[in-house]
């Protein structure tokens, strides 16, 4: 009987430790396992974040080539539309200077080489208004408007000049409103060479401010 007893306490405490030690290597078994996945988990993670670094580099790099030929086609066209407006200003000046001898009212030439000029320089600003802001664009408007007012003024003054010319009593009529056609040449003269000089030199300030040269 005791011998029994003490053969089922032996199979007892042989089957608690075996039973133990199944739990044991069971819940290793399992730590390994969860392990194994969440290092399989951080590898898949960490190859996902690589890649995505690396598309965010390829668009940003390729953001940086549009940005720069953008950058570069902005200033190649200000550039341009910037030279046109000041041989513009040349132009209108030639238009309206009073240095021009005394039959100055008999051609046109000036007047036709100067409107040709400002359409074409107007043509290349409209074709590329989508590279300056408002405030810019409204500028280069006024400059363009001006100019084309300078010259139909201009030619204005010529067909006074001419008919002062053969008709005396309306030379002495506009002569008493201080109004002759030499007199409103003058006064154009002084108003277009200043103004033509504001707005080239206000465009040009504003032209560096796009490039931060001041």
């Amino acid at each position: 009987m005791t011998t029994t007893i003490e053969f089922i306490a032996r199979f007892g405490i042989t089957a608690l430790t075996i039973t133990g030690l199944i739990g044991y290597f069971g819940k290793k078994v399992f730590e390994h396992y969860l392990s194994l996945k969440v290092n399989s988990y951080k590898e898949e993670l960490n190859k996902q974040s690589i890649e995505f670094k690396n598309k965010l580099e390829i668009i940003n790099y390729e953001h940086q080539i549009k940005f720069s030929k953008l950058h570069a086609d902005r200033a190649e066209i200000i550039k341009t539309i910037f030279k046109q407006i000041t041989i513009l200003e040349e132009l209108v000046k030639s238009v309206t200077t009073t240095n021009q001898g005394t039959e100055w009212f008999e051609t046109q030439t000036k007047e036709e080489n100067a409107s040709k000029h400002l359409i074409e320089t107007r043509k290349n600003f409209e074709e590329n208004k989508i590279y300056f802001h408002e405030e810019l664009s409204n500028e280069i408007e006024y400059a363009l408007k001006n100019s084309e007012s300078y010259i139909s003024e201009s030619l204005g003054i010529k067909r006074q000049a001419k008919r002062e010319s053969t008709n005396r009593e309306y030379w002495k009529q506009m002569k008493e409103k201080e109004e002759t056609a030499s007199e409103k040449w003058q006064n154009l003269e002084n108003h277009s060479h200043e103004e033509l000089k504001r707005i080239r030199e206000s465009l040009a300030n504003k032209f560096r401010e796009l490039f931060g040269v001041i």
